[in-house]
């Protein structure tokens, strides 16, 4: 596999050699160079993601809070709505009741009023 490696002129070779030697220096510098760098951005970049998340949960909560407000109250007017319908049926009821008592007096007297009929002419 190397046989054209192994073929080649010692000048040649040690030029090889010092390619490879530089070329994997390169990427060493690069990499304590680079990595570190790229992690510190990456970090400042979470570190941003997780103030919104924490911004975001935050109005959520409180989107929840004014929720849980919203049907507590409407739930509390609902009560006050279903008593007071409740307490106008019983009165719709007992007027009613009177009603049909005072249409019973009127028909007792009706029935009473007696006497001649009126002269027609």
């Amino acid at each position: 596999m190397f046989d054209w490696y192994l073929e080649l002129p010692f000048m040649f070779k040690l030029t090889v050699d010092a390619i490879l030697i530089m070329v994997s220096l390169m990427a060493i510098i690069s990499g304590i160079y680079y990595l570190p760098k790229k992690n510190r951005e990456m970090k400042a970049e979470l570190l941003d993601q997780e103030r919104e998340i924490a911004k975001k949960k935050v109005v959520i909560n409180n989107q929840l809070k004014e929720y849980a407000d919203m049907v507590e109250r409407t739930s509390k007017e609902k009560a006050k709505a279903a008593k007071k319908i409740a307490d106008l049926e019983t009165e719709a009821d007992k007027l009613r009741e009177t009603n049909s008592k005072l249409m019973e007096q009127a028909e007792k007297l009706k029935k009473k009023v007696g006497g001649r009929p009126k002269k027609t002419s």
